[in-house]
């Protein structure tokens, strides 16, 4: 399929998991398509600044990611692409109250789900 032109929003597919969901490998197999650009947790960064959970990296991610969660959704996640398609894996509890409530409104989602028994 062809790529939009500059400028255009691509169709954007939101995965939703727990961890240890194989949400990774999903996303990796999205990747393999020449028409889908793959956004790894976009969200991770607001989490831990509205939170303040710690983490050993912590301080690198929030240098390296914008923290901003809702300019990331305005720019990053719906933001225009060179691929048709932009698939994003979220981690659920990283969907935050302060979050705008464009995430949920636009684009596909879908619940990636497990047997929890295969997850401990």
């Amino acid at each position: 399929m062809a790529s939009p032109p500059e400028g255009v929003e691509p169709a954007v597919i939101h995965a939703w998991s727990a961890p240890r969901s194989l949400s990774t490998s999903l996303m990796y197999s999205f990747s393999e398509r020449d028409d889908m650009d793959v956004l790894d947790e976009p969200l991770y960064a607001n989490f831990l600044r509205v939170t303040g959970v710690d983490r050993p990296y912590r301080q690198e991610l929030l240098s390296k990611m914008d923290p901003d969660g809702n300019k990331v959704v305005k720019e990053v996640i719906f933001g225009p692409g060179e691929k048709a398609y932009r698939y994003c894996k979220h981690i659920a509890k990283q969907h935050l109250p302060n979050l705008t409530g464009d995430l949920m409104k636009k684009g596909k989602h879908f619940i990636l789900i497990r047997n929890p028994m295969n997850i401990l």
